[in-house]
C-alpha cells in the first residue's frame, strides 16, 4: 500500500512537472512572438521617418543612390531602436497579455495549477534570453552601425566634414588632426597630464596646404591655451634633417582641451565587450574615460531596466475582469503612459551622471533597482500573486 501511493505521487509529480513545461513553453513562445511584432512595426516605424528625413536632408539638385539611402534607412534605424530596447519589451508584455486575456488563455492556464508569479518567472526568463539577444547581437550591430552611418551621411548628404576630429588612441599614446588657414598637423602625444592639462612627449608633423611634408617639432610638453598650441623648448627638425632650438613656439588651432577630450571615439561605436578595453587605454594615456565607464554601466543596467518594466506591466495587466473590460483598458493605457516617464527620467539620471552631477552608477542603476524593489513591495501586499 505505501509503495502504491508512493508511486502514485511520483506519476503526478511527473505529470504536474511535465504540465508545467508545456505552459512555461506556451508562455515563452507566446511573449517572443509578441516581442518580434512589436519589435518589427517599432522598426518599421523607425525606418519610415528615417526616410522622411534622409529625403528632407538631400541637398536639393544632389544626386545620390538609392541603394545608399536604403542602407542609411536601415542603419539608423537599428542604432535608434537600440536605444528604446527596454521599452520595446514592455510594450511586449503588455501586448501579451492582452492577448492571452481576450482569448481567456491566462484563465485557463492559472487552472492547471500555474500561479501568476510563475507566469511572470517565465515573462523574466524570456526577458533575460532577449537580454543575452541584445548585448550578443543587436549591441554589436548598433556599434558597428554608428561610425558607418557617418561615413554614408557624408556620401549621401554630400557633407564636407573632416577626419580631423577623431584621436586614435593606443597603448604607446594618442594621434590626432589638425589644421590653422596655412597648414595642416599630424600630432603624436605619449600621454596627456590631468593636473598641468598638458600633452607629453609630443611630436607635430607640419604639412603645407598640399599635403608636403615641412617640418617635425619635438617637445615634452605642450598645451592648448586661448585657441593656440603653447610650446616651450621645441626642437624643429626639417626635410634636411637640420635641427634648430626655439624656446616659446605657439601655432593657431580651433582645438580646445574640451574637445579633445570629446575627439575620441563615439562610446555607442564600441560594443560593451570592447569597452573595457578601451576605457584602459584611454586611462594609460590620461584621457577621461567617464563617458565609457557610464556606457558600459548603461548597457547593463538595460537588462535590469527591461526586467523591472516587465515586473511594472505584470503587476498592472495580469488581472482581467470580464464583467468590466474597459476598467482594464484603463489600467493598460495607464501603465504605458507611466512607462514614457520612466523612460526619459532614466535618460535624465544618464545626463546628469555624464555631468558628474551624481555617480556613475546612481545614474545608471537607481531607477532600475528602485522599481524592482517596489514591486516587490506592491506584490506582496496584492492577492492576485498569491
Amino acid at each position: 500500500m505505501y509503495f502504491d501511493a508512493f508511486f502514485f505521487l511520483k506519476k503526478q509529480e511527473k505529470m504536474n512537472f511535465g504540465i508545467f513545461n508545456i505552459l512555461f513553453r506556451y508562455v515563452t513562445k507566446n511573449f517572443l512572438l509578441s516581442f518580434a511584432i512589436v519589435f518589427f512595426c517599432f522598426f518599421l516605424v523607425t525606418s519610415l521617418l528615417e526616410i522622411m528625413e534622409v529625403v528632407r536632408r538631400i541637398p536639393h539638385g544632389h544626386s545620390c543612390f538609392g541603394g545608399l539611402i536604403i542602407e542609411l534607412v536601415v542603419l539608423k534605424g537599428i542604432t535608434t531602436i537600440s536605444s528604446f530596447f527596454s521599452f520595446t519589451v514592455f510594450v511586449s508584455v503588455v501586448l501579451f497579455y492582452i492577448f492571452i486575456n481576450n482569448r481567456l488563455e491566462l484563465t485557463a492556464i492559472r487552472g492547471f495549477g500555474l500561479s501568476p508569479f510563475q507566469i511572470l518567472k517565465c515573462l523574466i526568463f524570456s526577458t533575460a534570453l532577449l537580454g543575452a539577444f541584445y548585448m550578443g547581437i543587436i549591441d554589436g550591430v548598433s556599434a558597428l552601425s554608428v561610425e558607418h552611418v557617418k561615413k554614408l551621411e557624408r556620401q549621401v548628404f554630400h557633407d564636407e566634414q573632416k577626419e580631423n576630429s577623431k584621436i586614435t588612441v593606443t597603448n604607446t599614446g594618442l594621434w590626432f588632426k589638425d589644421k590653422n588657414e596655412n597648414n595642416s598637423y599630424i600630432i603624436y602625444a605619449e600621454s596627456f597630464d590631468k593636473h598641468s592639462e598638458a600633452f607629453l612627449k609630443v611630436r607635430f608633423f607640419k604639412f603645407d596646404s598640399s599635403l608636403n611634408f615641412l617640418e617635425s617639432i619635438h617637445a615634452q610638453k605642450a598645451t592648448i591655451n586661448s585657441g593656440a598650441w603653447r610650446i616651450r623648448n621645441a626642437l624643429i627638425v626639417d626635410t634636411n634633417g637640420v635641427e634648430k632650438q626655439q624656446n616659446d613656439l605657439t601655432i593657431r588651432t580651433k582645438l580646445s582641451l574640451r574637445g579633445v577630450n570629446k575627439m575620441t571615439a563615439d562610446p555607442k561605436s564600441i560594443s560593451i565587450w570592447n569597452l573595457a578595453k578601451y576605457a584602459k587605454m584611454l586611462e594609460n594615456v590620461g584621457l577621461s574615460t567617464l563617458r565609457y565607464r557610464i556606457q558600459w554601466c548603461i548597457q547593463i543596467s538595460n537588462i535590469l531596466q527591461m526586467i523591472s518594466l516587465v515586473m511594472l506591466a505584470s503587476l498592472f495587466c495580469i488581472s482581467y475582469n470580464h464583467r468590466n473590460p474597459k476598467k482594464y483598458t484603463i489600467k493598460v493605457i495607464g501603465v504605458t503612459m507611466m512607462a514614457f516617464p520612466i523612460h526619459f527620467l532614466n535618460n535624465i539620471l544618464i545626463a546628469l551622471g555624464t555631468n558628474e552631477t551624481i555617480p556613475v552608477f546612481a545614474s545608471t542603476f537607481a531607477l532600475p533597482c528602485l522599481f524592482t524593489v517596489l514591486f516587490w513591495i506592491l506584490m506582496h501586499k496584492s492577492r492576485q500573486y498569491v
